[in-house]
């Protein structure tokens, strides 16, 4: 499966899901992908953002989405990361707070698929590209992304 067919299937999978698999797949995908960026989250942020992010996380699914949206714009503005770095962990799971935020305001599942290649991309920065048998060609080449892929349908199938 090339990477053109695994975004297809995720597509294939959000549409047909549930609003409560999308919902527990969406909450389960920043999971991940907070612990993904916990180190660095710790090493690059500062005094003023690692509180903000603990709040925004906490509060993910109790405060407005305008309350929220606030908060990661200020987040976004106490980092005290170089703008032309490109820090993958942080930058995806921002990307999937952002969509999260998005997909409560509207409930338009364009904004999980989003979520679930944030997840996909966070895989292949960790594998590091084209290693072994895994590539974009072959994206199920690598053990973490065959992980990657039944964790997908399986929350997204509602199993």
């Amino acid at each position: 499966m090339d990477y053109f067919q695994f975004e297809e299937r995720i597509k294939q999978l959000v549409s047909s899901a549930s609003e409560a698999a999308r919902y527990r797949f969406g909450r389960d995908t920043i999971r991940l992908l907070h612990r993904a960026a916990w180190d660095t989250f710790w090493e690059e942020f500062s005094d003023e953002a690692r509180p903000l992010l603990a709040d925004i996380l906490a509060d993910i699914d109790i405060q407005s989405t305008d309350e929220l949206k606030e908060k990661v714009k200020r987040l976004r503005n106490s980092m005290e990361i170089d703008p032309d770095d490109f820090i993958p962990e942080i930058t995806d799971l921002l990307n999937a707070i952002d969509n999260w935020l998005a997909y409560r305001a509207t409930r338009n599942p364009r904004f999980i698929e989003r979520i679930a290649i944030d997840m996909v991309n966070s895989l292949d920065y960790y594998i590091g590209g084209d290693t072994g048998e895994y590539s974009t060609d072959n994206m199920l080449g690598a053990p973490e992304m065959r992980e990657e892929f039944h964790r997908q349908a399986h929350f997204l199938a509602g199993e």
